[in-house]
């Protein structure tokens, strides 16, 4: 679908809007969506399958209806592009709210990737390892910077502390759990590994 719209998307300074009027795809399925922040987009659809079946044929596409499903983003919870969509919960305001948040699936990849690198096999120079580590993820934070990212930022963080650890514990040899030696502060600090999330939301 995406291959037939020339350039739908408009950019502004506080919003992402995507012009039905840009595309033959959205003027045929009358779709309007206004965007406040990426992946926060609402799309109206009709609901009706065979409608929008016969709006593809005559563009020449296929609804693949396998992959097509209506979901309730006010009462259940579905992963899209990585992200997990519906009901959140606000620590601050203690209330609930319609959002999104990096998916657990996503945070385990990131999690797998960091611990394939930090793998007592890796003899490579530290700041070798340790930029491999960055670009890791500069780059999950880059695609995961909307939403509610505090959980996800957090068990990632940690996650990778640990590993990094284990990973400069065994290498120096040390003898103790290393806890001293390679603290939080040392390991985010003059060690040079990126945070995700630091306190009161500081970032490296």
């Amino acid at each position: 679908m995406l291959s037939r719209m020339k350039e739908p998307y408009e950019k502004g300074e506080s919003e992402l809007h995507l012009d039905p009027k840009s595309c033959d795809w959205c003027r045929e399925a009358s779709v309007e969506a206004v965007c406040r922040q990426p992946f926060n987009i609402r799309f109206m659809y009709a609901d009706d399958f065979e409608w929008t079946r016969g709006a593809l044929e005559r563009l020449d596409l296929t609804l693949n209806e396998k992959k097509t499903s209506i979901r309730n983003a006010s009462r259940e919870h579905f992963d899209f592009l990585g992200y997990t969509f519906g009901p959140h919960h606000s620590m601050r305001t203690e209330r609930e709210y319609i959002g999104f948040s990096p998916s657990k699936k996503s945070v385990t990849r990131i999690k797998k990737k960091v611990g394939d690198l930090l793998e007592p096999s890796n003899v490579g120079p530290w700041e070798q390892v340790r930029n491999q580590l960055n670009q890791k993820l500069r780059g999950w934070r880059s695609y995961f910077s909307c939403g509610a990212t505090a959980k996800a930022y957090r068990a990632v963080d940690e996650y990778v502390y640990d590993r990094v650890l284990h990973f400069l514990r065994r290498r120096h040899k040390v003898p103790s759990r290393g806890t001293h030696q390679f603290s939080s502060e040392r390991v985010y600090g003059p060690l040079g590994v990126v945070r995700l999330q630091g306190p009161r939301g500081v970032r490296s």
